[in-house]
């Protein structure tokens, strides 16, 4: 059960280095953000030229746009395409979540089965004859070995509550970071685009 929650928290901690680089990006201002200025075909070579050698999610989509917008010089092809490339991030997103999502509902499973082979061994125990019944120590052995069988269960419901927590919000955190995304290259560069 450990091995699987520090499994999970790995992928949970793999996946906030990818909101950290996308925060990062989004601060890099790749983008011309000067009140009122309007972006022309022109423009677009430079922009590409200076995002060509980067590598990231944000960098990619502006690049995608930037080309979308030079091959069809259409304003509302360009925004279809950043609508496809955001939409394509988010299928992306949910499937990289779904092996999480299997350890955090492996966990309890886990568990269970700790608890019914705990049960099993401690039946086995009481009925082998190793101790007999009537000693006095028999009902505190046989209350501990149940003990530890119960405890499994919890332990799993525990790691399972804590997982499921962790993975909401770093769901929600890279959702975020998705939309903050969009809205930049949207007010950033969709909006500004001109066709002359």
């Amino acid at each position: 059960m450990w091995l699987v929650f520090f499994l999970a928290l790995g992928e949970l901690y793999k996946r906030m280095t990818s909101i950290k680089r996308c925060h990062h990006s989004l601060r890099q201002q790749y983008l011309p953000e000067e009140e009122g200025l309007v972006l022309t075909n022109k423009d677009m070579g430079g922009i590409y030229r200076k995002m060509k050698s980067k590598h990231g999610d944000l960098e990619n989509i502006i690049k995608s746009l930037v080309l979308r917008f030079q091959a069809g010089k259409s304003v509302e092809q360009t925004h279809e395409m950043l609508t496809s490339q955001l939409e394509m991030w988010q299928y992306r997103l949910e499937n990289d979540y779904n092996m999480i999502r299997y350890l955090s509902w492996l966990l309890p499973t886990l568990g269970f089965i700790g608890t019914v082979v705990g049960i099993a061994f401690t039946l086995n125990w009481a009925g082998s004859g190793e101790m007999a019944p009537d000693n006095p120590l028999f009902l505190s052995q046989l209350t501990s070995r149940l003990g530890v069988a119960f405890y499994t269960t919890l332990l799993a419901l525990s790691q399972s509550a804590v997982l499921v927590f962790l993975i909401h919000l770093t769901q929600g955190a890279e959702e975020r970071a998705i939309a903050k995304t969009g809205q930049y290259c949207l007010d950033s560069l969709i909006t500004r685009l001109y066709i002359n």
